[in-house]
């Protein structure tokens, strides 16, 4: 997993942002993709368990809340609960990760 350093004052981390896995949509991935590299910004792909419906954010794990050296990261009745934790240790290895239900 890359390290980046954060920027604390945005939800862009130095010259990469995060965004959610599009398992199965990648035509949806490339563009996103497309975009971000014409403004000369990066992406890591976070965790995502949601469901195409729309109708729940069960499994949107960048909704978190980064306030300071903290970073409250949503977390669900799902297995990959620890995994998406270590994943955001590892991404924001000098914040607090603090699992919220």
């Amino acid at each position: 997993m890359k390290k980046i350093k954060k920027n604390i004052d945005s939800f862009v981390i130095s010259d990469t942002v995060l965004v959610n896995e599009h398992e199965g949509r990648s035509r949806y991935l490339s563009k996103l993709v497309h975009i971000l590299k014409l403004n000369n910004l990066k992406y890591i792909c976070a965790p995502c368990s949601s469901l195409d419906s729309g109708l729940s954010a069960t499994g949107l794990y960048i909704n978190y809340l980064h306030v300071g050296n903290a970073m409250f990261v949503p977390v669900f009745d799902l297995e990959q609960n620890e995994a998406v934790v270590l994943f955001f240790e590892d991404v924001f290895y000098d914040c607090k990760i603090i699992p919220v239900k």
